[in-house]
């Protein structure tokens, strides 16, 4: 069975304000040289109306062909791995027809409901209504599209390997909002970083890491991506260069078991720790920095002092090179603590003199 042929995407979507640098348009009148185009064939492509690029790849993503039925296999799919449990796609479809009825804003909609759910459902409203009820589906998701595009486009991308993370609503709605809001807004692996562990710990930080790659890799692949792809290539590469960061609860939880064996007593937790030693690569470390540091971490003892300090030279040593914001940071941070080591061995071992001469 075909779909009716009022069922099409008629919305000019926004250009993107993620970067000046825009996506080149493919010209698909332009013909490759190393491949010869029947005349005829390139007179009838000419007279036929230009569609949207946007639009057209949209609609292959969402909508792989015409056929209904695997048009409505894959929004269900798309729903199953967006949200999944509770009410039933079909369910919330007439829920939401009825709602349309009674107030067609898509913000009033969207007070409860992420963007992307919003669109798969009033996609499948649009797809499986009678004809009345075809247009207002149609207008509530143009309305979306228009309005919340990037985010739309970033939920339905990285779908499946989000629903890989966890089968939970609510820790996918939560993994999609930092995939979202870190990297596809602000192109920043810090934050990326620093709210996964934030809302996963350390525990889950590994998996988490690896589903957002899976993610980001899956939106660069996709018909129509949700920024600019030489953006999200950028992103991708430095966050496979920095894939070294999946061992650092592992790291930290060894180094924390060390002062335990040794007896030095430690306030931060590994989740500080973790955290620190990321937002350490940003901006260098002076001796007010170090001092604060070693405020909150230990004891005034000297020895507690080295032993933390050796330990967390090490961390800070192991973190990928590509993580660090300049290789000045790097250096002035590595610098300062080393000198700080040689200082409290210089004070140990006047102190050990002192001791003999004492007792001769």
């Amino acid at each position: 069975m075909k779909v009716p042929n009022e069922f099409s995407m008629t919305t000019q979507f926004p250009s993107r304000e993620m970067s000046k640098q825009e996506d080149k348009p493919i010209d698909s009148n332009k013909d490759d040289s190393g491949f010869q185009v029947d005349s005829g064939l390139k007179k009838r492509r000419k007279r036929r109306k230009e569609t949207n690029r946007v639009q057209k790849l949209l609609a292959k993503d969402l909508y792989p062909d015409q056929e209904f039925t695997k048009q409505k296999s894959h929004l269900l799919k798309k729903y199953g791995e967006l949200a999944g449990g509770g009410k039933t796609l079909q369910s919330h479809s007439r829920d939401l027809g009825s709602r349309l009825k009674k107030n067609n804003n898509p913000d009033a909609i969207l007070s409860n409901m992420e963007p992307a759910i919003a669109y798969v459902i009033g996609a499948y409203g649009a797809l499986v209504s009678e004809s009345k009820d075809k247009d207002v589906f149609k207008g509530f998701v143009d309305g979306l599209m228009k309005d919340h595009e990037q985010e739309i486009l970033a939920g339905v991308n990285t779908s499946a390997a989000f629903a890989k993370f966890s089968t939970d609503p609510a820790v996918k709605q939560q993994i999609r909002q930092i995939y979202y809001e870190t990297l596809i807004l602000n192109s920043s692996l810090h934050s990326l970083f620093d709210q996964l562990l934030s809302s996963f710990g350390e525990s889950l930080f590994d998996l988490g890491l690896k589903s957002i790659q899976r993610g980001l890799s899956d939106d660069l692949k996709s018909g129509v991506s949700s920024s600019n792809k030489d953006i999200l290539k950028s992103i991708l590469s430095s966050l496979n260069q920095a894939s070294q960061l999946s061992g650092l609860a592992h790291n930290v939880a060894d180094f924390l078991t060390e002062l335990t064996v040794r007896n030095v007593p430690i306030q931060l937790s590994k989740l500080d720790l973790c955290k620190g030693l990321i937002k350490q690569t940003l901006a260098p470390m002076y001796a007010r920095d170090l001092k604060r540091l070693i405020g909150k971490s230990v004891s005034e003892d000297n020895r507690h002092i080295s032993i933390f300090l050796n330990g967390y030279f090490k961390l800070l040593k192991d973190l990928p090179v590509h993580l660090w914001k300049e290789e000045r940071v790097r250096n002035t941070t590595f610098r300062l603590i080393l000198a700080t080591l040689e200082s409290l061995y210089d004070i140990d071992e006047e102190q050990k003199t002192y001791n003999k001469v004492v007792k001769i």
